[in-house]
């Protein structure tokens, strides 16, 4: 939740603080992954984006932009941006 928060707030690496990585064990939760893929996106963090998208997608292959903000739609446009940076279809 306070991930959710500090993204929305645009502080990236204050949400990534808070969103555990894959790395780190981090049970996929296609909201918590999505907003860490997001923000390593748009923080220009390629390699570390790479490996969080692929592994949300390993867990959610029919994820899309609009898909995500379906279900997120608070974080709006900084998620529909960062996803896009990411690679994710619409």
């Amino acid at each position: 939740m306070l991930g959710t928060v500090r993204f929305a707030l645009g502080d990236d690496e204050g949400a990534l603080a808070l969103l555990p990585s894959a790395a780190q064990g981090n049970v996929p939760g296609g909201r918590r992954n999505s907003l860490r893929v997001t923000a390593l996106a748009l923080l220009g963090r390629v390699e570390e984006m790479r490996e969080e998208r692929d592994h949300l997608l390993a867990v959610y292959p029919q994820l899309t932009v609009s898909l995500a903000l379906r279900y997120n739609g608070e974080v709006g446009e900084r998620l529909a941006e960062g996803l896009r940076k990411a690679g994710l279809p619409e």
